[in-house]
């Protein structure tokens, strides 16, 4: 797995719940 990417999407997932 490419930990950047992981962490890329642990990031995406923060700021989608502090949008919504």
């Amino acid at each position: 797995a490419n930990d950047a990417a992981i962490a890329h999407v642990q990031i995406a997932n923060r700021i989608q719940h502090l949008v919504f």
